[in-house]
């Protein structure tokens, strides 16, 4: 089972970046991981899930309310980083919507390739993922 302590500097990256007090920080399962924040706006909130699993970090959904300040880069530094240390083969990034420029730019930056492009209800879903050596 993976301790959550081993997140204390990511916890760190989004309370200093979104200007919000992570209240929860739950493991769910063996590998699966969620957070919330304090306080909770009628507005958009930051939240993450991730799980590591199979030699992988998955992350499955990220939202930051504070957008173009530099969260997203730092969460994949520190991802990235947490892979080579403990010796995990890949980053992927599951479920993107396409129109999500952002997110999209973000994966490529970090060199990840789409892997799978899909049409769900009319919209359309891209996954990426970076292998690591």
């Amino acid at each position: 089972m993976i301790d959550s302590n081993q997140f204390k500097e990511l916890k760190k990256i989004i309370e200093d970046y979104q200007k919000v007090k992570i209240i929860d920080f739950k493991n769910y399962g063996e590998s699966e991981f969620k957070f919330t924040t304090y306080p909770v706006s009628t507005g958009d909130k930051p939240s993450m899930e991730f799980i590591i699993q199979d030699g992988s970090f998955r992350l499955i959904n990220i939202n930051l309310a504070i957008k173009g300040k530099g969260t997203g880069t730092a969460i994949f530094n520190w991802i990235k980083e947490y892979c080579i240390k403990n010796n995990l083969k890949k980053f992927e990034v599951k479920t993107v919507r396409l129109d999500n420029i952002a997110m999209n730019t973000l994966c490529r930056k970090f060199g990840m390739r789409a892997i799978n492009k899909r049409e769900e209800n009319g919209q359309w879903f891209v996954d990426y993922e970076l292998e690591l050596t």
